[in-house]
């Protein structure tokens, strides 16, 4: 089952049993994601964002993301 799902795309992260032990799982995005910036609310005049990033990088949510599943 994949935890986060919708924070740091780069990275496809999850939680498994392998003989009976739990462990994480940690597989990297081979394609292109986008990430959505939402608008700032206490800036009327932000717009959202999209940003393409490349797959197979380790970006700040990313790492977040594969922290969160080695707990």
């Amino acid at each position: 089952m994949e935890t986060l799902k919708d924070w740091g795309k780069s990275v496809i992260t999850g939680h498994a049993r392998l003989g009976g032990l739990a462990c994480g799982v940690i597989g990297v995005e081979t394609r292109m994601v986008e990430k959505v910036i939402p608008a700032d609310p206490g800036f009327p005049d932000s717009k959202a964002q999209v940003v393409q990033q490349a797959g197979m990088v380790w970006f700040p949510d990313s790492a977040f993301k594969t922290a969160q599943v080695s707990e």
